[in-house]
């Protein structure tokens, strides 16, 4: 794919995602008061996982943090 080629498919899919708003704010009823004029990032796969790892890394850092505090007041495992 030249770099042109990209150019268009990233602009039609943020064209789609802008468009997708409309649809899901209507479907969940969930409004925002503010507008968020962020434009949407298109990632390649590396950068998806990337973005994942992440988000799941601050979603699960409370449950790690309580898990360490928990093992530091247990004996270690024999290993």
């Amino acid at each position: 794919m030249s770099r042109d080629e990209a150019r268009a498919v990233v602009a039609e899919l943020r064209r789609h995602a802008k468009a997708s708003e409309g649809h899901v704010r209507g479907f969940t009823r969930m409004a925002s008061d503010e507008v968020d004029d962020t434009p949407v990032l298109v990632v390649d796969r590396p950068g998806w996982v990337r973005a994942n790892v992440a988000g799941f890394r601050e979603l699960l850092k409370p449950l790690l943090d309580k898990m360490q505090e928990r093992r530091g007041n247990t004996p270690a495992a024999p290993s």
